[in-house]
């Protein structure tokens, strides 16, 4: 039993290594996600590679999974992720979605401007050397 899902939406049956997945071409931001991931992949026609996103949606009690081509792999500075929108109850099995498709969305896009590279304008910090001339500055103006 999958709460907070849209059981009424449509699902198709697509044969995958020698077992049948639930897809879907639509999905609303609304609907219950139980996770989303972005991972790199090769492209079908064997020229590169490309990031794709797959959400698993909850369609007709099962988890149905929706493709979308993000484009070229190399056009992404970070790293390949997933990120959980429900979870499972080990013992009953039970899975309770706690975030939309939309919110994952919102997250995935987040990590991307989150995670790009610092700018060369910003210095880094030697948090230790900071913290030790703190501390001399401290004891010099016997500030405690």
């Amino acid at each position: 039993m999958i709460e907070g899902g849209a059981d009424q939406q449509s699902a198709t049956y697509m044969k995958m290594g020698g077992g049948f997945i639930v897809s879907t071409l639509h999905a609303s931001p609304d609907e219950g996600c139980y996770e989303l991931a972005e991972i790199n992949l090769p492209r079908p026609d064997g020229k590169g590679t490309n990031r794709y996103r797959m959400s698993g949606l909850v369609r007709q009690n099962k988890i149905a999974t929706l493709w979308e081509d993000l484009g070229s792999a190399k056009k992404y500075s970070i790293d390949q992720f997933r990120i959980l929108g429900g979870v499972r109850d080990e013992i009953t099995g039970k899975v309770t979605l706690l975030h939309t498709l939309g919110e994952l969305i919102q997250i995935a896009e987040y990590m991307h401007v989150k995670n790009k590279p610092m700018s060369s304008e910003i210095e880094p910090r030697d948090i230790a050397k900071d913290y030790y001339r703190q501390l001399e500055k401290r004891r010099h103006n016997k500030i405690f």
